[in-house]
């Protein structure tokens, strides 16, 4: 039997990169054949963007449908990626053309889940806001529950010319994120992880509204 794909995109002030995203996505995931709901979660103003939590709030509101899920940020659009059902954790993103080469370890921009295995971690950590190491964290909770991480050799073109400077300029709290990081490293303590992810991310959102589409579902957020 197919596996059905749930694809969750976090999303804020970028309706240009949307705009593009949406029809890649769509005919991409047709031309694979793979049966998927597309859902956009898009955070309201008024706090740093928290890419972690929209994701779990996409799953959350979701995951009753799906088998597997793909997390995947807005400004990436793939040359060649497979977006085929894995059993284990995978990031599908081991180049960016344009700019960045990916470092080792790297685990964010796209990276897919079996459902069990994301709840089996708990999903994100709801704690990191604006840019910066919530997918070094996700990593490093599937490694504190013993879930091997795979890459795929997936090509991207990204749409965002910010360097990751500018984005550790542009965030605050960078500091405030490595500083969790480093304190779930080094406690290697699993009971901060089941305190903080899909656990209570219901206590984190209200939904202000929800729209369907022909080719994806759109949820705006409070969080």
């Amino acid at each position: 039997m197919n596996k059905k794909l749930l694809v969750i995109v976090p999303y804020r002030d970028r309706e240009s990169h949307l705009k593009e995203f949406i029809p890649y996505i769509t005919n991409t995931l047709r031309s694979q054949r793979i049966e998927t709901k597309i859902v956009i979660v898009e955070q309201n103003e008024g706090k740093l963007f928290n890419r972690g939590l929209l994701c779990n709030i996409g799953f959350h509101l979701y995951n009753n449908w799906c088998d597997y899920v793909v997390f995947h940020d807005v400004d990436m659009i793939c040359d060649i990626i497979d977006y085929s059902y894995s059993s284990k954790p995978t990031s599908l993103l081991r180049h960016r053309t344009k700019k960045n080469t990916i470092y080792d370890c790297y685990f964010g921009g796209i990276t897919l889940f079996p459902k069990n295995d994301f709840l089996k971690i708990n999903g994100f950590s709801n704690e990191y806001w604006g840019w910066g190491a919530e997918d070094d964290d996700l990593r490093y909770r599937c490694y504190l529950y013993g879930l091997s991480v795979l890459t795929r050799d997936g090509w991207c073109e990204d749409l965002e010319l910010t360097t990751n400077d500018e984005n550790r300029a542009k965030n605050p709290h960078y500091q405030s994120n490595l500083s969790k990081l480093q304190n779930l490293r080094n406690k290697k303590d699993k009971s901060l992880i089941d305190q903080d992810g899909l656990s209570n991310v219901d206590t984190y959102f209200k939904i202000i509204s929800q729209s369907q589409h022909s080719s994806h579902t759109l949820v705006s957020v409070k969080v």
